[in-house]
């Protein structure tokens, strides 16, 4: 058999194959990825709203109100209608989402949806126009709804074509032969928002090195481009396009706990954080001198929420309000959204979300300065806990005693 024959007969062979299994693949579609997670279906698929299933189902179901933001919001914020005063609700939050990638996000489902009320969480750790790591192809980004769907059919075909997709597909036929669910029963989002119980199971499996993970990565010093020109010139292009849509618009800044904010101070970054959330203040009152019905909210520091006794580094012992420290549960993300849209506030903790506006950014400091003081003082057990982490930590900044 010559070498020409062998190709010919190798091809003959293989592409019908590569060409079934592409075909069933994408018929199967066991991530999700261009399927609603959890439509009805001959095959059972994966509950997990990927960043090409949220794509997906944005383009698709055009809800009135959509959370935007980082891993924060996804686990965070329920999408719950009530909390939001009404109409179909997603939680869009991309996991490791970092400015430059949440913009375009929003953006592009600027282009295709219709949304009449956004909700974007933001940290100052993550203000910046350089890449996080949300697996979102940002190439998938478009300015219409036909540009987007021909530019899927290249990325649909190779995923169809991956091993990972394969085994996906092998996944879904087994579970769907025993009648069993694709995630073993563990429902992994709902309408966007990872579940608690996937959470529990996430963080539970290795709950001390989450936290202590999670804790390092905070007193981590902040990349130098934080908070730059180039962040902000992209974030207020942003909000002007939100505002001339005339949509409701509501931006927080995220409460992870108290011991992540003090890690800034250390880092010697408090006064760059204060300058953010006076530019922030500056911008909010911009724009609603020009009607845009805009609110930004400040969860961080020192209150009720965020400074949760940490009686030891496990959430299986301790946290109602965090999986760990950077990562709030439900019951926050619900007074999160209260305090954003809900005129009744009883319920909500007074110390617990302060607009931040020209006239209102100034007091807000001063209270934060005096309750981390406070916080020192009374919360010297968890302090400890965390000088005995970052006592095994390379980082060159130590918590004082």
């Amino acid at each position: 058999m010559t070498a020409k024959q062998f190709v010919t007969l190798f091809a003959w062979i293989t592409l019908p194959f590569l060409m079934l299994t592409c075909c069933l693949n994408y018929l199967i579609d066991g991530s999700s990825t261009h399927h609603l997670p959890g439509e009805t279906s001959v095959f059972h698929r994966t509950t997990e709203h990927s960043a090409l299933s949220k794509l997906h189902y944005l383009s698709r179901e055009n809800p009135e109100t959509i959370y935007f933001g980082s891993s924060r919001v996804e686990v965070g914020l329920p999408a719950n209608p009530d909390l939001v005063e009404g109409g179909k609700v997603y939680n869009a939050g991309l996991s490791g989402a970092s400015l430059g990638q949440w913009v375009p996000f929003v953006r592009h489902n600027l282009a295709l949806t219709e949304p009449k009320k956004i909700v974007v969480g933001i940290e100052f750790t993550a203000f910046t126009t350089k890449a996080g790591t949300s697996d979102l192809d940002l190439s998938l980004l478009s300015s219409n709804y036909i540009t987007y769907l021909i530019k899927r059919i290249p990325l649909d075909l190779s995923q169809s074509l991956s091993l990972k997709a394969t085994l996906n597909s092998i996944k879904a036929i087994t579970a769907s032969y025993k009648d069993e669910a694709f995630d073993l029963g563990l429902s992994k989002s709902n309408l966007g928002q990872s579940t608690a119980a996937f959470m529990q199971r996430a963080e539970y499996d290795a709950a001390d090195k989450e936290f202590k993970k999670r804790l390092k990565q905070a007193f981590a010093k902040p990349s130098k481009d934080i908070a730059d020109e180039k962040s902000w010139l992209l974030f207020d292009n942003l909000v002007a396009e939100i505002c001339q849509k005339n949509i409701v618009t509501r931006i927080y800044i995220h409460p992870t706990h108290a011991l992540t904010f003090y890690a800034i101070r250390q880092n010697g970054e408090w006064s760059e954080f204060e300058q953010w959330k006076i530019d922030l203040a500056k911008l909010a009152t911009r724009y609603q001198r020009q009607q845009c019905d805009i609110r930004i909210v400040d969860f961080s520091g020192y209150n009720s929420i965020t400074t949760e006794t940490i009686q030891s580094w496990s959430p299986k012992k301790a946290l109602q309000y965090y999986w760990e420290v950077s990562h709030y549960k439900s019951n926050v993300g619900e007074l999160i959204l209260k305090r954003l849209f809900s005129s009744t506030t009883a319920d909500i903790p007074k110390d617990f979300g302060r607009e931040l506006r020209q006239d209102t950014i100034a007091d807000v400091l001063t209270a934060i300065r005096e309750e981390q003081s406070r916080y020192l003082l009374s919360h010297s057990e968890d302090i400890k806990l965390a000088q005995q982490l970052l006592s095994v930590n390379t980082h060159k900044t130590a918590l004082p005693n």
